[in-house]
């Protein structure tokens, strides 16, 4: 499903920059979560005080950004690089679930308020919530890649749990406890009606045209309480959809038009982005733009930052 709404709320560079942040939101992936970063006293828990692994996925999009063949904002404006990077970040931090949970309400409350998202921080609000719904995403597929995806992500925890029992000797959480593997099916409602449905309950009210998230993941849940229960899953669940169910070659071609204004006409080319390295215009980031929220801290792997 393609909803253009984005394209209504945000401008093309903003749009742009959430785009490029949902594609690098996981960048360099460690297999373990935040707080097992800390437990363990990464290198990377010196390096971030909150939001571990989301700051160094930030850091690790801004590197490929700044290496030349993947340096495709290279022809923005200061201005423009800048606001990129800031919109990037925020969103990619946004992924951090304690994040979600935290700004949730908020969001509740302006839509209870007001449709539409009418100032700076309410487009921001929705930005974070439309990269939770993206990050979470997998519990909207048809149910084939939903089953497929949920079992990886589950091996991934059950590994780190195992890990947890061999340097800690602790006993992990329910999700990442490899003994508690037959309730997989209920671990799973319970991450549906906890985390996915709220966000996709709410974007829905934003755009009619995001419904079919929340059916998705509805639909979804009822598999997962047909193998909870020992029931057979319908056979229409497990069709996968074609490309006459809804591709969207439009959506493509303007996606593909965005890239090309914003990064490779010559025409945008700043006298500094021609003759900056990657390394200055990096460090000419790490000035502030007058207050916190806009501050944009140094975007190198070790440029450690308060999150």
């Amino acid at each position: 499903m393609i909803c253009y709404c984005i394209f209504e709320v945000f401008s093309d560079l903003e749009c742009l920059s959430i785009i490029i942040a949902c594609l690098s939101h996981d960048l360099d992936h460690r297999g373990t979560n935040n707080q097992f970063q800390i437990q363990t006293m990464s290198p990377l828990v010196n390096l971030y005080s909150t939001s571990v692994l989301e700051h160094h996925h930030f850091d690790q999009c801004i590197m490929l950004l700044n290496t030349k063949g993947t340096d495709i904002l290279c022809n923005l404006s200061h201005d423009e690089y800048r606001k990129a990077v800031n919109i990037m970040e925020k969103a990619i931090l946004a992924t951090d679930l304690s994040r979600y949970f935290a700004r949730l309400p908020e969001f509740r409350k302006m839509l209870d308020e007001r449709l539409t998202a009418v100032g700076e921080g309410d487009r921001e609000l929705l930005m974070s919530m439309m990269m939770t719904a993206s990050d979470i995403s997998a519990s909207t597929k048809p149910w084939p890649v939903q089953k497929k995806s949920a079992e990886m992500v589950s091996n991934e925890f059950f590994e780190q749990g195992d890990l947890e029992r061999q340097k800690f000797n602790i006993k992990p959480c329910a999700m990442m406890d490899r003994e508690m593997s037959h309730k997989f099916p209920q671990m799973q409602i319970d991450f549906i009606e906890g985390v996915c449905t709220p966000v996709y309950q709410l974007i829905a009210r934003v755009c009619d045209r995001l419904t079919p998230l929340l059916e998705g993941c509805q639909a979804n849940k009822e598999c997962w309480n047909s193998l909870a229960n020992g029931e057979q899953i319908k056979e229409e669940s497990m069709r996968l959809p074609t490309d006459e169910d809804g591709a969207d070659a439009g959506y493509r071609e303007h996606l593909m038009g965005l890239l090309y204004t914003l990064s490779s006409d010559p025409n945008r080319a700043s006298p500094a982005s021609q003759t900056l390295e990657a390394s200055n215009k990096t460090a000419a980031l790490s000035n502030t733009a007058g207050n916190g929220d806009e501050t944009i801290s140094s975007t190198t792997v070790g440029g450690g930052r308060s999150g």
